[in-house]
């Protein structure tokens, strides 16, 4: 958007930030953070926060102030990219998003394409190969990745936050007898 291109930004959730937002409350620099801090939009959007008359501290705020000064960016809240619609099978025509408060669905296309889901789940509607887990060592030079790739993902996260609650890794089977 700040290149001149107009900028459309689908997001499945009524605030902005995933988990440095309002709705979880860890930081953009994770919740084991050192003290490292981010340059660019990421040192643009802590400016924001700390500087907010109103609620010192709120990324979601912070955020919200950022995509609105954005000249070519429009945001669409509560829109869950669920489908894509090929061209061909290397080039995506346009992406459904299924609105998550009253359940219809969109089309928007576009020339360009780019999945910040941290799940990569636009690239697995248009059939993009992928992998689950680990990569082995050898194959990227990585000191620290295991020497043989496996299955493991990060699977859960403890949390405190301002609403008093946390969540902790677990296994389906123990959350489907907990409920």
């Amino acid at each position: 958007a700040r290149k001149g291109m107009k900028t459309l930004l689908l997001h499945n959730r009524s605030v902005l930030g995933g988990n440095g937002s309002e709705e979880i409350g860890i930081t953009f620099e994770g919740a084991g953070s050192h003290g490292i801090r981010e340059t660019g939009i990421a040192e643009e959007l802590r400016r924001l926060r700390d500087s907010d008359p109103i609620r010192p501290g709120d990324w979601s705020r912070a955020l919200k102030k950022l995509v609105d000064a954005e000249e070519n960016l429009t945001v669409i809240y509560n829109a869950h990219v669920c489908d894509v619609e090929m061209e061909n099978e290397t080039t995506i025509q346009s992406v459904i998003a299924l609105d998550t408060l009253d359940l219809t669905k969109s089309k928007y296309t576009g020339k360009i394409f780019i999945d910040c889901t941290g799940d990569a789940w636009l690239g697995y509607y248009a059939g993009a190969a992928y992998r689950l887990g680990r990569e082995a060592k050898h194959e990227y030079n990585e000191e620290f990745a295991p020497s043989s790739p496996d299955t493991l993902t990060m699977s859960g996260c403890l949390c405190m936050s301002r609403l008093g609650w946390y969540m902790r890794g677990f296994h389906m089977e123990k959350m489907e007898e907990e409920v």
